[in-house]
């Protein structure tokens, strides 16, 4: 073989092997169980008068994945809360809200209602890209909540249950857990490929994802996305409209997340109070740093 065919196949052998097209997905065992921390934090600037109004939310979350079931192309996992922190401050009236679900002694109506979601199972399947196809277990979610605060049934109960649904119905946790497992595509792709999906629900976002490595198994991808964000659905023109950036970490084996982060801003016009009240200036900043804090195997 002449030097120059030789070059000229060695050169060729190593392209091939830098564009070498992976399969990117779940590839998860019954029995898995996967413990992930939330840290999230969103502060909301509203235009009110000479010196605007800030919220600041804080939310510390632990959320449990279990792996029930294994069928040929999906997968049916158990998610429970195993703890729940959050805290609303605002510029002008100081702390509005404090709830830490699994602090023992705390009576007050909102840490009554948030005990009840720890450690209740909730149900979803999804694909081997991360698509949610279903939760299941929502609905009762909510109502086990509100059976716990002792609150008979009428208006404060109906609104609050109303509240609840828009965060914990089977609809929209599963919008909420595709945000946290839809990043895979549903081809094989080499490093610097690029491929789309969008996620529904409050926050409605149309990705770009990118794949930048693949070493030892482990994935880096990156992510960006225009987003809508309807706090409330209702009061039209309510609507943010921003930009997102991802970045995620896959685990190797199970290509479950090591850790996520998200951040973004958007601005609009939103109610100052209740839906239906007139829209003013709004800007949101947001960011959540999702992280895998254990991965255990049970029979």
């Amino acid at each position: 073989m002449s030097k120059a065919l030789f070059l000229a196949l060695f050169t060729l052998f190593l392209t091939g092997s830098t564009t070498a097209q992976e399969k990117l997905g779940y590839s998860l065992q019954k029995g898995d169980v996967f413990t992930v921390e939330q840290q999230s934090e969103q502060n909301v600037f509203q235009d009110v008068g000479e010196t605007g109004h800030q919220l600041t939310n804080r939310v510390t979350a632990v959320l449990e994945f279990q792996v029930r079931e294994v069928k040929d192309s999906t997968y049916v996992l158990v998610m429970r809360f195993r703890d729940l922190f959050f805290r609303i401050e605002s510029s002008s009236q100081g702390q509005l809200l404090d709830v830490r679900a699994r602090e023992p002694g705390r009576t007050d109506l909102r840490s009554r209602l948030f005990r009840n979601l720890m450690d209740v199972p909730v149900t979803m399947e999804l694909t081997r890209s991360g698509e949610v196809l279903s939760v299941t277990g929502g609905d009762g979610l909510v109502d086990g909540m509100l059976d716990g605060t002792g609150l008979m049934a009428g208006a404060e109960r109906t609104a609050l249950k109303e509240s609840l649904l828009a965060d914990y119905s089977s609809e929209a946790l599963a919008a909420s857990f595709e945000q946290l497992t839809y990043f895979y595509p549903d081809r094989a792709v080499r490093s610097g490929s690029k491929w789309t999906n969008r996620h529904e629900g409050k926050l409605q976002a149309a990705n770009t994802w990118k794949l930048d490595t693949v070493a030892g198994g482990s994935a880096s991808i990156s992510g960006q996305a225009t987003i809508l964000l309807r706090e409330h659905p209702e009061s039209p023109g309510s609507a943010l409209q921003g930009k997102q950036n991802m970045l995620v970490k896959t685990e190797a084996g199970s290509g479950f997340l090591l850790k996520m982060v998200v951040s973004g801003e958007a601005s609009g016009q939103t109610p100052l109070g209740a839906p239906g009240t007139d829209p003013v200036p709004t800007r949101v900043q947001m960011k959540s740093i999702y992280t895998l804090i254990d991965h255990k195997h049970v029979q």
